[in-house]
């Protein structure tokens, strides 16, 4: 909708105010000194139209005024108020920076864009729907004004994945809800050349030397290019094993190890873990070992036996002449050979 009055030329001035807040000194200005036409331009969002309405009265008011204000050969004033509406972004793309097919573990960034007629700031949601999510559409980066997602893929991605955009400029479809979307679909990711274990640590709870009784947890650790299930197997060499490897502890994902030290292992003793993913070494080697040598334990204040327990092979009460069988038990820390001593005290013994 237009309004139109008088015009001396040359110039626009844009103003997107509030209508109320238009200033006539201003339109005086730009008129009388810089000779420019002057053009307010309201969004839809903005217009308010009781406002506008006493706009244009205003316009009027001051057309008449500067029509005999000014001398006839300046011409004449145009004021003009005009409408625009907000438009939604178009021409979306969504591209990747490497065409498929990639191998899993490959890095893909994903490039959304769209074009704004308002130039409003858009913002950018991107999805996945593929083997990783169970076929379901995940949010993978939320609304942002960053229009570029990296995505990781690993060997949970292998098959084909579909890739989403949403983009919204604010003022028109709600956050749940997007003013374009790009898609695209079946990008295909297949299987790579499977990389064995990296960067392995093997390390102890606690530093050498250790008193014998000590319990000790051992730690073990690698890296995984293809984020494969790792598996450990611990091994022992050292005085309780007559210095031979041992196996302590066999395949599994658990990747730590306790050691409950005794007197026999006074002295030192290597600790290995052989690590693995299933896709290389067979279960009898490895595709990783890390070694520990020498580590020390010593000789600990010997500890008395703990834990007594003193049991009859028959619940009484019993006849005379019932054979009975006293079991006796006690647990040494030290591993030490334990011996027993039996008293007896009743009316055979005077209760002594």
């Amino acid at each position: 909708m237009e309004s139109h009055f008088i015009s001396p030329g040359a110039g626009v001035l844009s103003c997107e105010e509030e209508l109320l807040f238009i200033s006539v000194q201003q339109i005086l200005f730009y008129w009388l000194f810089a000779k420019k036409k002057v053009i307010i331009t309201m969004r839809e969002e903005k217009i308010r139209w009781k406002n506008y309405i006493g706009f244009v009265f205003v316009c009027v008011l001051v057309g008449l005024m500067f029509e005999g204000f000014v001398s006839a050969d300046r011409g004449s004033i145009p004021i003009i108020s005009r409408f625009e509406p907000n438009s939604p972004p178009t021409n979306g793309i969504l591209v990747p920076t490497k065409a498929e097919p990639q191998p899993a573990g490959t890095s893909i960034t994903w490039v959304a864009y769209a074009e704004d007629p308002d130039s409003d700031t858009l913002y950018y949601r991107f999805w996945i729907r593929g083997p990783a999510t169970g076929n379901s559409w995940q949010i993978m980066q939320d609304w942002s004004p960053v229009n570029t997602w990296t995505w990781q893929t690993s060997s949970a991605d292998i098959g084909d994945t579909d890739i989403s955009v949403w983009i919204r400029d604010g003022y028109h479809e709600p956050p749940d809800r997007y003013d374009l979307e790009k898609k695209v679909y079946s990008y295909t990711i297949i299987t790579g050349p499977n990389s064995p274990p990296t960067n392995s640590i093997l390390v102890p709870t606690k530093a050498e030397p250790q008193p014998a009784g000590t319990s000790i947890t051992w730690v073990a650790y690698a890296e995984d290019p293809d984020a494969d299930t790792l598996y450990y197997r611990f091994w022992i060499r050292g005085p309780v094993t007559g210095n031979s490897w041992q196996i302590t502890q066999d395949w599994s994902p658990v990747n730590t190890w306790t050691w409950q030290t005794s007197s026999a292992d006074i002295g030192d003793t290597d600790i290995s873990v052989w690590i693995r993913d299933g896709h290389h070494a067979p279960t009898d080697r490895y595709d990783l070992e890390k070694k520990y040598y020498d580590y020390t334990i010593t000789a600990a204040e010997n500890q008395p036996p703990i834990n007594p327990a003193l049991s009859p092979d028959k619940s009484e009460p019993q006849p005379a002449g019932t054979a009975i069988d006293w079991s006796a038990s006690a647990t040494d820390l030290d591993g030490d050979m334990l011996y027993y001593r039996f008293w007896i005290r009743g009316p055979s013994t005077g209760n002594s």
